[in-house]
């Protein structure tokens, strides 16, 4: 694992691995089958929690009006795309040849193959991996092909069949910007933190609550139809509905709900307020984006506010992290409080032990990636 400056900027990413890995486990306990799970890719950092990709064939693109740069679900000028902005159909080869600027720019060919190593074992991208590095040469002329198939594998490609299904909107002028924002970047911090910016072109998915793609948006309202996304644990939990509103339920047969398997088209239920019930199991209830179920209460509860604690102070407590360490980092799977940074030459699991920034192989070192 490498640096991430987003990583930097969320000091309780560790705990959220954790956390995600344990509800994943029983929320696709009950999606007969789903064998999906997340890889969370911050300079090589890999997290529980995102799906197997829907297919859709880069440049693919149905009727949709577009108005300031914004598809508007459902409505149709006869074929006719008015777009301001990235075009839909050119988000995808942009979003690759920019990032492919980057890498040979910035990075070396470690680099390159630390960034491929999280494809290799995630059922998302089980179907194409022989088609990614290491398995394929990785060059300047292959480099936008294999990017474009990664992209839209998981996970543009499910959000660009979307929109071209009426279900989310798109918005041009945001994924402009982000787009130049991937262009104009130097090396080092500046493409790291735009190459990882979870909210323009990441693969890693947003976090939720505030933090949301700018180039999509949901609004799927209670009672409307719904599909699954292949953008993190909430593009399947919430799938095209409006996250801040509802969740995307398929019934059973018994009337419970469960979360959509990609292909499954489900009916978007009203997420639990702040202070009722959510649950997995048996019919899933969830809290709208940004809020927590309690561990403990077993009730919709508000973020966290976090506090700044010092080394040897509390952290977190049952499963909960409230504090931002201070010069140390937060011991979540030991004693729960903040302890001294690593040196280089320490052993590690995530790149927030280490002083410099980096684990590289499970071991605290320079920080060099793509600098």
């Amino acid at each position: 694992m490498k640096y991430s400056s987003q990583a930097k900027k969320r000091p309780y990413h560790l705990i959220q691995v954790l956390i995600i890995g344990i509800l994943s486990i029983h929320l696709f306990a009950c999606d007969d089958g789903d064998d999906s799970n997340e890889t969370e890719m911050t300079a090589g950092a890999v997290a529980a929690g995102e799906v197997a990709a829907g297919e859709v064939a880069a440049g693919e693109v149905m009727a949709g009006e577009v108005v300031a740069g914004e598809v508007m679900a459902g409505e149709v000028m006869a074929g006719e795309v008015i777009e301001e902005g990235l075009a839909l159909n050119n988000l995808i080869p942009e979003v690759a040849a920019a990032m492919c600027q980057g890498f040979f720019s910035c990075c070396d060919t470690q680099d390159a193959e630390q960034f491929f190593l999280t494809f290799q074992n995630n059922p998302r991208y089980e179907q194409v991996v022989p088609q990614l590095p290491p398995n394929v040469p990785f060059t300047a002329e292959s480099c936008s092909g294999i990017l474009e198939l990664a992209l839209n594998t998981a996970p543009f490609g499910r959000w660009v069949e979307q929109v071209n299904a009426g279900r989310v909107n798109y918005n041009g002028l945001a994924a402009e910007t982000c787009l130049e924002e991937l262009q104009q970047a130097t090396c080092g911090d500046s493409f790291l933190a735009a190459l990882y910016d979870s909210t323009c072109f990441s693969f890693a998915a947003p976090n939720g609550g505030e933090e949301q793609r700018k180039t999509f948006s949901r609004t799927g309202a209670p009672g409307s139809e719904c599909m699954a996304l292949n953008d993190g644990q909430g593009g399947v939990v919430y799938g095209t509905c409006d996250p801040s509103q509802a969740f995307c339920c398929v019934r059973r047969e018994d009337g419970t709900c469960k979360v959509p398997e990609q292909t499954e088209t489900g009916e978007c239920v009203a997420v639990s307020p702040v202070g009722d019930p959510c649950t997995l199991l048996p019919s899933v209830q969830v809290c709208a984006t940004g809020n927590e179920c309690g561990y403990e209460s077993g009730v919709c509860e508000p973020p966290v506010e976090y506090i700044n604690v010092q080394e040897g102070e509390l952290c977190t407590e049952s499963f909960t992290i409230f504090g931002i360490c201070e010069n140390s980092y937060c011991d979540v799977t030991g004693t729960g409080t903040c302890i001294p940074f690593k040196d280089d030459g320490e052993s590690c699991l995530f790149q927030e032990e280490c002083a410099s920034g980096a684990c590289v192989n499970q071991v605290c070192g320079p920080d060099t990636y793509c600098r």
